[in-house]
């Protein structure tokens, strides 16, 4: 069951489906790709942990392909990603 609170409920899944016109996209697209090169190079057999993964876009990604990757976000919930905050977490 998806739960979203705050820019979520506006937004809806706005990491999934990014507008390539949005100001900070090249930024978020330097990042994405730099992130994945990283975890196809060093990430096998490691336990990854996505803190505030959004939508849970690369933790859906990777663990597909067999990773051993959690994502938890204070603003949403899925199949992929837990709702949590880092600062209260356990």
């Amino acid at each position: 069951m998806i739960q979203r609170t705050g820019e979520y409920i506006e937004k809806g899944d706005y990491h999934k489906s990014i507008d390539r016109d949005w100001s900070y996209y090249p930024v978020y697209a330097t990042k994405m790709e730099y992130i994945e090169k990283y975890l196809k190079e060093h990430g096998k057999g490691k336990k990854i942990l996505d803190a505030g993964c959004g939508e849970g876009v690369l933790v859906e990604k990777f663990k597909s392909r067999g990773f051993d990757i959690v994502g938890f976000d204070k603003h949403y919930e899925s199949e992929f990603v837990q709702k949590d905050d880092i600062l209260n977490s356990n």
